[in-house]
């Protein structure tokens, strides 16, 4: 990893921090700097801004900050597995194949977990589908994907 990468690495990591922070004051309820540090430091729970920042915005900004980075994640892999910029989960048809097993799940009266399960590997053999697909005479193009 070259300096020009490290530092834009490290800016972006600082502006998540401070906008996470931020984020913890902005809202129909607002919360000054000094509340909202006492809030989290202290642990003063008997407080309102206590409980809004530690009940209801802070799981929520880490939830975001975690389904953002997953996100991320299975964009950069689908890209490193097909060598194509440009895949993305509707390109290669995985959320209409998860779609569609979820379909014939709720059909088939499956609910809670067992809906999930079966829209996943749906989603799977979609990808699965689609790779085997874009092969012409045992090679991968990038065109053919």
């Amino acid at each position: 990893m070259n300096a020009k990468t490290k530092l834009l690495l490290a800016f972006a990591l600082a502006a998540l921090a401070v906008l996470m922070i931020a984020s913890l004051g902005i809202g129909r309820f607002a919360v000054d700097f000094s509340s909202l540090a006492s809030a989290l430091f202290t642990g003063g729970a008997d407080s309102t801004e206590s409980m809004v920042i530690g009940s209801v915005r802070l799981p929520r900004i880490l939830l975001a900050v975690i389904a953002g980075a997953g996100l991320s994640v299975a964009g950069a892999a689908f890209q490193a597995i097909f060598n194509n910029p440009l895949a993305t989960p509707d390109t290669l048809g995985v959320t209409s194949g998860a779609a569609f097993g979820a379909v014939l799940a709720i059909l088939f009266g499956f609910e809670g977990p067992l809906l999930q399960i079966v829209s996943f590997f749906f989603g799977l053999i979609s990808v699965f589908l689609a790779y085997s697909v874009s092969s012409v005479r045992g090679q991968r193009t990038l065109l053919m994907l």
